[in-house]
């Protein structure tokens, strides 16, 4: 009770091993009610119930926990592992029931500790000669079980390492798999056939073992299915939760936390999208015709109702005024349309105009609007067309991909990730979609295969971008069909006790702006690695010419070729 407020607790939580006596236990119900009593916080009791996380409840938070056990492999130290999953962190007290004969019973409930990252976690016990004592354990940089019953020495060394605001591991070794993992991890071997080690999360994990005194040792994986040595993200997080290894180098989004593998702060937040092959762009042979959008035909349609509607007006009221001319009404109305017709296709009209006239006047002032607008939209158009390259319109929807019937590609494992999101997909789209193993699915990719469409994280993508950024026609894009948003983070041990150090070190790498210094410093390594190419223009641009207004003057001939047939049919029947 004497430490107790120190530790400003919210709460203290009980685990009671069915295996003790009632000579251990006939006091220790009224022990915690005078704990209660005297502190006024709630006292939560668990006896063999694991299925439940004091993370997911109110007493969350600086609780201090007692464990009565009375040997490692009790079943309560199982339950205490479970129960305080995500807070191994806290104060743990093991109270050893039995009286020890042996200190290697004690030892090995330190190792125990050890084992579940409970950093904190101290073993009291009695000894045989009514010496009460209290043990703990070194968890860096191997297991050392050390004499903890000078409470408050220990107190102000943990004091002293929180001041330091990181831990020495005194050359701790952080084994992780060290694959082929773009832009993430990069193995290549220099001039001097060295092997060497690059990539974003890479060196940021690198630099972060640094400072916390220790060393990254590659953890060896067998070759994949072609001998090669892509990275498998499905069997680095299992060796992560079979605590194999502590941490990976690969930082990865797509997977879910449980109660054995859980994910560092999160490097960045990236969307899970498709990147899509940009279809061919549009010949020059058509640039004649695409400068005829809405606007342009929308002027034209306009202009040519507002001359018939005047010529309409002007025809009816005469008509009104001079009843001799009735007759002549819808004749009249007939060829007022013609001769606008005409006039707003630029044809010569039936009759020649001779005689001004206010109606004319209006027509021409009409005209001359139509014309300027008309020119003024339609060239403006047609020069920017013959300036640039145009594209067709790509794909960017579910719907587009699904017309256009193009398979996607994606790793087998992130596809069952993708299902147990419950993303329903489309009957049409589920059939598109080819899963495949990670090398293969990576040497399609990296060399922009466009027969697939790929699931990528934009992470990725900023990388692969990179190879094409000079081209004036790209090869892929990074559509709109996206699956989430997801944390990328480094696969790390439950409760690890560099969990919070890695935290702050991000903190301060996204602060002083490294990760974009090692994003572009990673594809000039991938590049002189050999890994990935920057993409050779395939065409070279030619500029406007001649050649641009072939369909212009194929359509002149053909008009050319219909007003001589007019003509002959209509000479034909006067000489015969």
């Amino acid at each position: 009770m004497q430490f107790y407020p120190m530790l400003q607790s919210m709460g203290n939580i009980w685990f009671l091993s069915p295996r003790m006596t009632t000579e251990h236990t006939e006091h220790l119900d009224s022990f915690i009610k005078r704990i209660q009593d005297a502190t006024g916080e709630p006292q939560y009791v668990w006896t063999n119930r694991s299925d439940v996380r004091m993370i997911r409840t109110a007493a969350k938070r600086n609780c201090m926990v007692v464990v009565f056990t009375t040997d490692a492999e009790d079943p309560i130290m199982y339950t205490h592992n479970r129960v305080m999953t995500g807070r191994h962190f806290g104060l743990s007290l093991i109270i050893y029931a039995p009286k020890v004969s042996s200190i290697k019973d004690i030892e090995r409930l330190c190792y125990v500790l050890y084992k579940g990252n409970f950093v904190n976690g101290m073993v009291y016990f009695q000894q045989t000669n009514g010496r009460n004592e209290l043990f703990g354990h070194e968890q860096f940089p191997e297991f050392v079980m050390e004499n903890r019953t000078d409470f408050m020495a220990y107190v102000r060394r943990q004091y002293k390492k929180a001041l330091a605001a990181s831990q020495d591991v005194g050359g701790y070794k952080f084994y992780t798999p060290l694959r082929q993992d773009l832009p993430h991890v990069i193995k290549y071997k220099d001039k001097g056939g060295r092997a060497q080690m690059q990539g974003t999360t890479f060196r940021i994990l690198d630099d972060f073992v640094e400072s916390l005194n220790g060393t990254i040792v590659e953890y060896q994986m067998p070759p994949d299915n072609y001998g090669g040595d892509v990275v498998n993200m499905k069997a680095v997080l299992e060796l992560v939760r079979s605590r194999k290894i502590d941490l990976a180098a690969h930082a990865y989004a797509l997977y879910h936390t449980d109660d054995d593998l859980d994910k560092s702060y999160p490097i960045m937040v990236v969307k899970w999208c498709l990147m899509v092959p940009l279809q061919n762009s549009i010949s020059t042979f058509l640039y004649v015709l695409q400068p005829f959008e809405w606007k342009v035909w929308l002027v034209i349609i306009v202009v040519l109702f507002a001359l018939q509607i005047m010529d309409l007006f002007k025809i009816t009221l005469e008509t009104i005024i001079l009843r001799a001319q009735r007759k002549e009404y819808f004749s009249r109305v007939i060829e007022a349309w013609l001769d606008d017709y005409c006039v707003v296709l630029g044809i010569t009209t039936p009759k020649p105009i001779q005689v001004p006239v206010l109606k004319r006047f209006l027509f021409y002032i009409t005209l001359f609007y139509f014309s300027f607008f008309l020119s003024a939209n339609y060239t403006s158009y047609l020069g920017s067309f013959l300036t640039v390259s145009l594209f067709r319109a790509q794909i960017n929807t579910m719907e587009d991909l699904i017309q256009a019937q193009l398979p996607v590609m994606i790793i087998d494992y992130e596809l069952e990730f993708l299902l147990s999101e419950g993303f329903q997909m489309p009957e049409e789209f589920g059939k598109l979609i080819r899963p495949v193993d990670s090398h293969t699915f990576v040497t399609h990719r990296i060399q922009f295969n466009k027969s697939f469409a790929y699931f990528v994280t934009d992470d990725t993508w900023h990388f692969l971008d990179e190879a094409q950024k000079h081209l004036k026609q790209k090869v892929f894009k990074f559509s709109d069909i996206c699956f989430g948003s997801y944390h990328l983070a480094y696969p790390i041990q439950m409760d690890s006790p560099v969990w919070r150090d890695l935290e702050y070190f991000l903190f301060r790498t996204h602060s002083n702006g490294l990760l974009q210094k090692y994003e572009h410093e990673t594809f000039q390594y991938a590049v002189s690695a050999g890994y990935i190419q920057r993409l050779a223009e395939a065409h070279d641009t030619t500029a406007a010419g001649i050649e641009h207004l072939r369909l212009l003057f194929i359509i002149w001939a053909l008009m050319c070729s219909a007003a001589w047939l007019c003509l002959f049919l209509e000479i034909l029947p006067h000489l015969t």
